[in-house]
């Protein structure tokens, strides 16, 4: 493309958002070639003893620069190579202090939001009520561990996996949390989408919008079934809870597509 599509205040209801690798560079090149062409950046983590992307001092100053002087906001998805809640115990209390440690690092750039996975392993259809409960009071104790630690709880926003997102609500409210809702993961874990949009995008702060297809997901908006890109679009722009929608995906060729895709629902 000779000129990128920008999508940088199209819509005064919420952000337009993508993710830190769109280009094939680290984090920060990717804020500085984003700044122009959308509203947030969500920064997305990994963090193992293999390898980690979490940058030191200097660098997150640079990106402060390039938040305040482009006008950028950002939301962070915090790292999910270790799950969480984790085993009960000082497991889980090593879990939150790593937790704690990312969110310390991110705190000076303001975020929008923290994404976070509530893993439940265990998940399968016909599960007994004990051990969501289990689930449930395990995700709560985490959630407020961290908040205990200094951690904004108010401003994470727990995302629906490959389990029913109504389990989400009963720990995100309880908690003080909110909710990010992710098409991609309904589409691809076989969950009812007309359901998912009526019932639960209208609660989410945030949004993740990618298309699935052959078992993958992350992929340009286009490969969503007809009419829920417009669906989605228009229930972020009324709902009044959703501050930012971010097209969550990896690499420049279906940024250039996923752009194209919203600007066409836009124009309609």
């Amino acid at each position: 493309m000779s000129e990128r599509i920008s999508l940088k205040g199209v819509t005064s209801s919420f952000r337009f958002g993508t993710t830190s690798y769109i280009i094939p560079d680290d984090i920060l090149p990717n804020l500085s070639f984003l700044s122009s062409l959308v509203d947030d950046v969500e920064i997305v983590l990994f963090e193992s003893p293999e390898k980690s992307n979490l940058p030191g001092k200097s660098v997150v100053k640079e990106m402060k620069r390039v938040v305040e002087e482009e006008r950028l906001s950002v939301t962070v998805h915090l790292p999910i190579d270790e799950k969480f809640p984790g085993e009960e115990g000082r497991m889980r209390e090593k879990r939150v202090d790593a937790l704690s440690r990312v969110i310390e690092i991110f705190e000076e750039l303001g975020p929008r939001a923290y994404i976070l996975h509530a893993d439940f392993p265990d998940w399968r259809e016909g599960l007994e009520e004990g051990e969501v409960r289990r689930w449930r009071e395990g995700v709560l104790e985490a959630l407020s561990l961290l908040r205990a630690r200094g951690a904004p709880v108010e401003r994470f926003c727990l995302e629906n996996l490959d389990y029913p997102p109504s389990l989400l609500r009963e720990v995100a409210t309880p908690a003080g949390a909110s909710l990010c809702g992710d098409i991609g993961h309904v589409l691809i874990h076989g969950f009812d989408v007309d359901r998912f949009i009526d019932e639960f995008l209208p609660l989410c702060r945030v949004v993740h919008l990618h298309g699935a297809s052959g078992g993958r997901d992350h992929l340009s908006p286009r490969f969503l079934p007809d009419g829920v890109l417009s669906r989605v679009l228009a229930g972020a722009a009324v709902s009044g809870s959703t501050d930012v929608v971010t097209l969550e995906v990896f690499g420049l060729a279906d940024f250039d597509s996923a752009c194209e895709a919203v600007l066409e629902v836009l124009r309609e």
